[in-house]
Parts: C-alpha cells; sequence; structure tokens
C-alpha cells in the first residue's frame, strides 16, 4: 500500500503515533533530515514511539521508513512532471 495512504488512513494508531503520522504527512522533506531521536524531540514523543510506529507500518525501522518517503516523494514528483508533458 502506498505509504501516505496508510499513514493517513490508518485506524490502528495510538495518539502519539497519530502525531507522528501527522508530521511526516505534512513534512516528509524534513523527515529525511532527520534522525528518529529528531522526529521524536519535534513531535513531543519518544524515540520507541517512532520505532513502534515503523513496526505497524511493516517498516524494517526508521531508515526504511526514510526510503519509502523518498520513493513516494520521487514517484509523486516524476507523476506530476508526465501529466504536464503528456
Amino acid at each position: 500500500m502506498n505509504l501516505f495512504i496508510n499513514l493517513k488512513e490508518n485506524k490502528d494508531l495510538s495518539k502519539n503515533e497519530r502525531i507522528l503520522a501527522d508530521y511526516i504527512l505534512k513534512h516528509p522533506e524534513d523527515v529525511l533530515k532527520m534522525s528518529s531521536k529528531d522526529l521524536g524531540k519535534v513531535c513531543f514523543v519518544s524515540t520507541a514511539t517512532v520505532y513502534r510506529l515503523c513496526d505497524k507500518l511493516g517498516l524494517s525501522g526508521f531508515s526504511d521508513l526514510k526510503i519509502k518517503i523518498l520513493r513516494m516523494l520521487d514517484y509523486e514528483f516524476w507523476s506530476r512532471v508526465s501529466e504536464k508533458f503528456l
């Protein structure tokens, strides 16, 4: 499933995991520059909560989350480019 859709529609997230998901959806480029500790700090949640969210999303860890975000941003970019020229 699309990572961004999964973050938006996942009903099994705790309150703190939802805070993380919303931040990731609003600031995906910023998350790429952060460590898991930094993300936890800006969202006022623990680093363990960051890793629990990754686990609930079926990811192997925070690095995997960043890779998926990068792929989604790349996909969205090329989708917009192709719409303009096709």
